[in-house]
């Protein structure tokens, strides 16, 4: 979010993610519970975050709350370059994440990422959880389609 205010803003936006009324308010995008429990029953489900490590109980307790197919306690990890995790895909809202790794990417569209051209980077942009889904079942399809012709 520092990138979409002006530098002289960076504690206002500090403070505001370490407040934990934020957490208390924030709530799941459109129609991402419904395709993330529908994900869950075919696939592992993991979270990759970059968070802070004050703000993680909140937002453990949010997934929790909000996400409860998702297994936190085994499946969500943290770090700084997400590339380092092995993933079939991540969807992610920040352009760095999807940068130098085999995983197939996907950009959920949002005011800070608007003009970055995904199909020059060969990544999938998405507006919305239905086409998240339908790009993963997609990946889904062509992989287990290459797994038939080598096996």
């Amino acid at each position: 979010m520092k990138k979409c205010f002006p530098k002289e803003y960076s504690r206002l936006v500090d403070d505001l993610w370490f407040n934990p009324k934020l957490w208390n308010r924030v709530q799941p995008v459109l129609d991402s519970r419904m395709y993330l429990d529908i994900l869950s029953k075919q696939d592992i489900i993991s979270v990759v975050t970059d968070t802070h490590y004050e703000i993680l109980p909140q937002k453990i307790k949010l997934l929790n709350k909000c996400f409860p197919c998702i297994d936190t306690r085994n499946n969500l990890f943290v770090c700084k370059n997400k590339s380092k995790i092995k993933l079939d895909v991540l969807t992610d809202d920040a352009v760095h994440n999807l940068y130098g790794a085999d995983y197939k990417k996907i950009l959920l569209t949002y005011r800070w990422n608007m003009n970055f051209n995904c199909s020059k980077n060969g990544i999938h942009r998405s507006d919305d959880w239905v086409d998240i889904y339908k790009e993963i079942e997609r990946i889904r399809e062509t992989k287990m389609q290459v797994y038939e012709i080598t096996h």
